[in-house]
């Protein structure tokens, strides 16, 4: 099963959510500059109170597990003005990646936490939260 958690470092907080919807292929988030930062463990749990060459455990960074690998992903605000800078391999014609079956994780498993869908109300992806605790809890 694959989780989807939010490290809100700044607020001690992790929340826990379920995604739900499928993609309805609206090209939104391909269209979109995504910036981020990515740090991969394996089954390691994160320190939130020591950095490391990879992360200062600072801000919001979401995390993808697919029970084998975590990987967290710190997304950076992109100014308006970012939206609608379509991916190099994203079709206009068909409205999808042409590199479709090889996708990376940041595309295949995009969106990742709620603030991912926020500024694309075309996306038919949804979350509800269903954990919360103190980041020293879930350590």
């Amino acid at each position: 099963m694959t989780r989807f958690l939010k490290w809100d470092y700044d607020n001690g907080v992790v929340v826990e959510y379920a995604r739900t919807g499928d993609c309805n292929g609206c090209g939104a988030c391909c269209q979109t500059i995504i910036r981020f930062d990515l740090l991969t463990l394996k089954g390691e749990a994160p320190d939130p109170k020591a950095g490391s060459g990879t992360t200062d455990y600072k801000g919001v960074w979401a995390e993808y597990n697919d029970g084998a690998t975590r990987r967290f992903f710190r997304f950076h605000e992109q100014p308006r003005s970012a939206v609608y800078h379509r991916c190099p391999v994203f079709s206009m014609h068909k409205s999808r990646c042409t590199h479709y079956d090889a996708r990376g994780l940041i595309c295949s498993g995009f969106p990742f936490i709620p603030e991912n869908v926020e500024r694309f109300a075309e996306c038919s992806y949804q979350f509800e939260e269903i954990g919360r605790w103190a980041i020293e809890v879930a350590t």
